[in-house]
């Protein structure tokens, strides 16, 4: 029996998996759950951009705030300035994520997951960090090597005070305007300068009369066998919809295999009353692995 699996991000975000999913024998049902919008304040992020040079890292937590961000980049900004980031970033720049960056480079980029680093890499841009946890979490991880890094320079022993070098390091964190704060409150709290500038702000989908009908059979039972959230706005919104539409979303929910992106996603499903399965990788193997296909 064809196997029947909901994904939640949008089409062109979707390919990859959605072409995994097929070369399995799954038939895919895309139900985008979210929609992007420009954040009510632009001026951060304009700002930003007019010193991106003063900065020593960029960090992408999602691969939409890679897409956003660039949008700014080249739309109502200089035409050149994505060219002169791309130019710069596969000029050869000094490796060590635990140096400061040396004058003349441009910022190091760091990217959480596999699919953020992609998105930058299919633009030109080299990436610098990865880190293996792909939460905001692993970030800091990588950070906190980079402050005691200087602080050892600094004092010739990690004494716990913030160095004056870890001060002078500058971070830009293009994001969503709604956003776990965890990522810049450490950041900050380790020394760093961070700047927030959200690039775009998340809503509620609206899936058309025709769009909702395909999530259920004649009889009202899910159309699907299993559902994909790659985030907790995915999860919660497609509750919100489902229950809109005047359907019970945890029934429905709770006769799905429900794989869940991350561990702050699976605690979002859980918190609307169903046990997801959390992938073990933020990747399409990973998530072709938790429908048990790989």
């Amino acid at each position: 029996m064809t196997r029947t699996i909901i994904l939640t991000r949008r089409r062109e975000q979707s390919s990859e998996l959605a072409a995994a999913l097929t070369a399995h024998g799954v038939c895919v049902l895309y139900f985008p759950t979210i929609a992007l919008a420009p954040p009510p304040d632009e001026a951060p992020i304009r700002a930003a951009l007019g010193h991106l040079d003063s900065y020593d890292w960029l960090l992408f937590t999602s691969a939409n705030a890679v897409e956003r961000f660039f949008r700014y980049m080249t739309v109502g900004t200089p035409s050149d300035r994505e060219s002169q980031l791309v130019s710069e970033r596969t000029a050869i720049c000094p490796q060590s994520v635990r140096k400061a960056v040396p004058t003349g480079c441009a910022p190091r980029v760091a990217a959480v997951g596999t699919a953020t680093a992609a998105a930058l890499e299919r633009r030109g841009i080299r990436v610098d960090m990865v880190p293996q946890d792909f939460r905001a979490e692993g970030l800091i991880a990588e950070f906190e090597r980079i402050a005691a890094a200087h602080d050892t320079s600094s004092t010739g022993n990690v004494s716990g005070q913030v160095s004056a070098q870890a001060r002078a390091v500058r971070i830009l964190l293009p994001r969503a305007l709604k956003a776990r704060e965890i990522l810049p409150e450490q950041l900050k709290a380790l020394g760093f300068t961070v700047d927030v500038a959200p690039v775009y702000q998340t809503l509620c989908a609206t899936p058309t009369p025709d769009e909702l009908a395909e999530l259920t059979m004649t009889d009202g039972s899910p159309a699907a066998d299993g559902i994909v959230f790659a985030s907790p706005s995915a999860a919660r919104n497609f509750a919100d919809i489902v229950n809109g539409a005047g359907m019970d979303a945890l029934t429905y929910l709770k006769a799905l295999d429900i794989i869940a992106i991350g561990e702050v996603t699976a605690e979002t499903v859980r918190e609307l009353g169903v046990r997801p399965i959390v992938a073990a990788a933020a990747s399409v193997g990973g998530i072709v692995s938790a429908l048990g296909l790989g």
